[in-house]
């Protein structure tokens, strides 16, 4: 199987080097050149969280789709703001599939405008990660398995191809599951994100920091009962906000150990200073609930003040 990661940042890069540990033939396209350029000449190095060299993979990279044959699937891990700019100019041919991990709400929906429902696969990374340096990446595996995924729809073919994924991830070193509706595992991931990476963001910390402060934990909780009215609403009825709190969010146990990792949307706002994926974590979930008629007052703030802070990084105060 021949599969194009568009996206090879750091959770991009992470995920192709396991499919290729697994026997794919992958390539990557991204336009950070000095992070492709890394990986054509010296290949990409894999560091866990604790600092231990997990390997080198050669990988064939280039900054875009343009002149490529077209791939039997397209990992997609481009964030969702730069989704349809991506598809335009994406090498999508009548037998391609498109496989989504991206963070949110809604991709699959903005996929669809390019390629066919039938031919979209769906899931979600149980991963943390981060890009060191071009040509380097560490990760850390976490929870009950470290890839959710399924199709959009139940057709043999696609069943086929994501099945075959599947065999991929985990010959490569990664634990699978396989959902027959795909959204459970998308409002799955999308639940953790939207309580966790805002939040991050906002107070400095990393996940296991925040979840230690009460007032912290009480945010989070209604913060999760919103999501959890709007999922319901949208049909979505496995999405808890208590089994979320008692099994991940509260849960000290060390499959769920992210000690010193900062969330993406915490690295964006803090380090980076780059524009988060909020419209579609918590504003996803204000949007819905206007639609919806259900109020969702924490995750709106939580928008208002990420946001806030997207508009004003040339100003912030430096220290």
């Amino acid at each position: 199987m021949k599969i194009t990661v568009l996206g090879a940042g750091a959770m991009g890069s992470i995920v192709g080097a396991f499919l290729k540990r697994g026997g794919a033939e992958v390539n990557f396209a991204d336009p950070f050149k000095a992070h492709m350029d890394k990986i054509a000449s010296d290949g990409l190095n894999l560091y866990d969280y604790d600092g231990n060299f997990k390997g080198n993979l050669s990988i064939e990279t280039s900054y875009s789709m343009e002149g490529m044959e077209a791939p039997d699937v397209i990992l997609f891990l481009v964030k969702a703001s730069f989704s349809r700019d991506a598809l335009s100019q994406a090498v999508i041919g009548p037998n391609t599939y498109v496989f989504t991990c991206q963070n949110g709400i809604g991709n699959i929906e903005v996929i669809e405008e390019f390629v066919p429902r039938e031919r979209i696969l769906g899931g979600s990374l149980n991963i943390t990660g981060m890009l060191v340096e071009p040509g380097t990446v560490k990760y850390r595996p976490m929870g009950d398995y470290n890839i959710g995924m399924g199709c959009c729809t139940q057709g043999e073919k696609e069943i086929a191809v994501a099945k075959e994924l599947q065999q991929y991830f985990e010959k490569g070193g990664f634990t699978t599951r396989f959902y027959p509706n795909v959204l459970d595992s998308i409002w799955a991931k999308a639940l953790f994100n939207i309580t966790n990476n805002p939040i991050a963001a906002l107070e400095r910390l990393t996940r296991v920091e925040c979840r230690e402060i009460p007032e912290t934990v009480d945010l989070v909780w209604n913060v999760a009962r919103e999501v959890e009215a709007v999922a319901h609403a949208k049909g979505v009825t496995s999405v808890s906000a208590e089994k979320f709190m008692k099994d991940v969010y509260l849960n000290h146990d060390e499959k769920m150990n992210t000690v010193g990792h900062y969330p993406s949307m915490a690295q964006d706002v803090f380090i980076y200073k780059r524009k988060t994926e909020i419209d579609v974590l918590n504003g996803a979930i204000v949007q819905f609930g206007k639609e919806l008629g259900i109020p969702t007052p924490a995750n709106e703030v939580l928008t208002q003040l990420i946001k806030s802070i997207e508009k004003s990084y040339d100003i912030q105060y430096k220290g």
